[in-house]
């Protein structure tokens, strides 16, 4: 049940906050649950402690990108959207980062596209 899986998602995160992982499986069981909010928020914690370009790094930017483009995605939530995905050259910096750890993905190709669609 989802709130057994947050609940040992968040134990883990309590465990070892530099883990990405555990703030990886937070941010999935907060998105499969339908909590875009929290997901985001759980998200941008992985993005912040995985190596930059890890397969995690990627991970965590492609569901960010995912959840706050996902029609589902309330307003604010769009609006209040990390400073990377406003910018042409900061995304598409994310993406080609995205790309080179994850080219079998199609979102981070999809997030180079629209980053391109920003200028």
């Amino acid at each position: 049940d989802v709130e057994s899986a947050v609940a040992a998602a968040t134990d883990a995160v309590a465990a070892d906050a530099s883990d990405a992982r555990a703030h990886l499986a937070l941010a999935d069981t907060y998105n499969m649950a339908g909590d875009l909010g929290r997901a985001i928020g759980a998200y941008g914690s992985a993005l912040a402690v995985a190596p930059r370009g890890s397969l995690h790094w990627a991970k965590a930017a492609i569901s960010m990108y995912e959840c706050t483009n996902d029609s589902a995605c309330p307003v604010r939530l769009w609006e209040a959207r990390p400073s990377w995905m406003r910018e042409a050259k900061a995304m598409r910096n994310m993406a080609e980062t995205a790309v080179a750890a994850a080219p079998e993905q199609f979102v981070p190709w999809r997030m180079r596209s629209d980053a391109y669609l920003l200028e």
